[in-house]
C-alpha cells in the first residue's frame, strides 16, 4: 500500500470493504458439516479448558489471599478431616466469610451481624451464624452472585465476593473469547478444530489475520448467537458461506491447512 493509499483511507470512501483478493477466487470453500464438526470440537476443548482454568484460578486465588477459606473448600471437596481427626469448625469460616461480606457489601449485613462484627463478640457471632449454611458456588457465565439469604439461612460465596472487578476472567466467555481470538491469530486462521477437519478462517482481502482480526471474529459469533443461532446457519444459502460473525469480520473460511 502506497503512502498515498494509506492517507486515503477513513478519509473517503474506498472499496477495501469490499475488495476480494483475487487469489481466492475459485478456492473451495468450507462444507456447513466440517464447519459444524469443527466447531462442535471447539466448544468441547473450550469448556473442558474453561472449568479447569476457572477452577484453578479460584483456588490458587483462595490459597494465596484467604488461607482458612481455601482449606475449608479443599475439605469440602475431599470431605477430609484435620490432621487431630476432629471435623473443621466451619461456622470459622463463615465469620470469615461474612466479614469480607461486611468490607465489600455492608448493605448485605444484618443490624444483628453489624453489631456483633463492630464489637468483635466471637461468641456472638458464631451463635448468629450457626444454623446458616455456607456454600462455595463458580460463576460459569451466569450473573448470579454471592449473596446472604436469612430467610433460608444460607451464605453463597462466589468468585466476585473474593476477586472483585477481577471476577470477569472467571466465567466461560472470558475463555471462549480467549481461545477462539489466540488459536486464530496464532494459527493463521485455525483453531484445533478446524485443523482437525482441514478447513482454516481467510480475510477476503488476502491480509493476514491478525490478533484485532481474530479478536473481532471471535466477539462476532455472539451476534451469530443473539440470532437465534440463524447467523451461523447462514452458512448453508450465502454464496460464499459466510456467517454474520464471517460477514462483520471480513472473512470466509475455506478447505485446506
Amino acid at each position: 500500500m502506497s503512502l498515498k493509499d494509506y492517507l486515503k483511507r477513513r478519509s473517503e470512501i474506498t472499496d477495501e470493504p469490499m475488495r476480494i483478493d483475487p487469489q481466492l477466487l475459485g478456492r473451495a470453500l468450507a462444507s456447513p458439516q466440517r464447519r459444524g464438526a469443527a466447531l462442535l470440537f471447539d466448544l468441547t476443548i473450550w469448556f473442558i479448558t474453561a472449568v479447569s482454568i476457572i477452577l484453578l484460578i479460584t483456588l490458587l486465588g483462595l490459597y494465596i489471599a484467604y488461607p482458612a477459606i481455601y482449606q475449608t473448600v479443599i475439605n469440602t471437596i475431599t470431605k477430609a478431616s484435620d490432621e487431630q481427626g476432629k471435623s473443621v469448625d466451619y461456622t470459622e469460616v463463615t465469620i470469615e466469610v461474612v466479614r469480607l461480606f461486611a468490607s465489600k457489601n455492608p448493605k448485605a449485613i444484618s443490624p444483628e451481624l453489624k453489631r456483633a462484627l463492630e464489637s468483635d463478640d466471637e461468641a456472638e457471632l458464631k451463635a448468629l451464624l450457626d444454623d446458616y449454611t455456607l456454600l462455595f458456588s463458580i460463576n460459569f457465565g451466569s450473573d448470579k452472585k454471592s449473596e446472604i439469604d436469612y430467610q433460608a439461612k444460607k451464605i453463597t460465596a462466589m468468585p466476585d465476593l473474593f476477586f472483585g472487578g477481577l471476577n470477569f476472567v472467571l466465567n466461560l466467555g472470558g475463555v471462549f473469547l480467549f481461545y477462539f481470538t489466540f488459536f486464530t491469530w496464532i494459527l493463521k486462521g485455525r483453531t484445533p478444530g478446524k485443523w482437525l477437519f482441514g478447513i482454516r478462517v481467510v480475510r477476503l482481502d488476502g491480509r493476514p489475520i491478525g490478533l484485532w482480526d481474530a479478536f473481532g471474529r471471535a466477539g462476532g459469533y455472539s451476534a451469530s448467537l443473539s440470532t437465534l443461532g440463524l447467523g451461523f446457519l447462514e452458512a448453508i444459502w450465502h454464496p460464499n458461506r459466510q456467517t454474520v460473525h464471517d460477514r462483520i469480520s471480513g472473512t470466509v473460511v475455506i478447505r485446506g491447512r
